[in-house]
């Protein structure tokens, strides 16, 4: 079964929040500064979301619960706050594209005060 997470404004995913537009531009960023890190990326999350299951996993690990539910801007911040994230050298391309996928997600939504949907 599948596994996505999307960034929410005001309750919206961001792709179609009427005022998300800067976001595009943010979440393209992130998305490329994990190709440069990593050599790839989780396509969503140019749109401002995560949709492979290896992403959660690196998410899970990092925050230390289920990522299932939808988040609040507070909570999101409270994640990457405390998150513990595992050293990526030492990871193959594969594993290493999904951990900054996930991780620059995480980062990007706390830092513009947006929640999570994950499911």
């Amino acid at each position: 079964m599948g596994w996505d997470a999307n960034a929410l404004r005001d309750g919206q995913y961001i792709d179609y929040a009427a005022d998300a537009g800067e976001l595009t531009a943010v979440f393209d960023a992130a998305a490329r500064e994990v190709q440069r890190l990593a050599g790839c990326v989780d396509h969503m999350l140019f749109h401002g979301g995560l949709d492979c299951s290896w992403t959660r996993e690196f998410i899970e690990e990092a925050i230390g619960r289920e990522a299932v539910g939808i988040f609040s801007p507070e909570e999101v911040r409270a994640f990457v706050a405390s998150a513990k994230w595992r050293d990526p050298a030492g990871l193959d391309e594969n594993a290493l594209c999904m951990y900054w996928s996930a991780r620059k997600f995480l980062e990007t939504c706390a830092e513009h005060g947006l929640g999570v949907w994950m499911e």
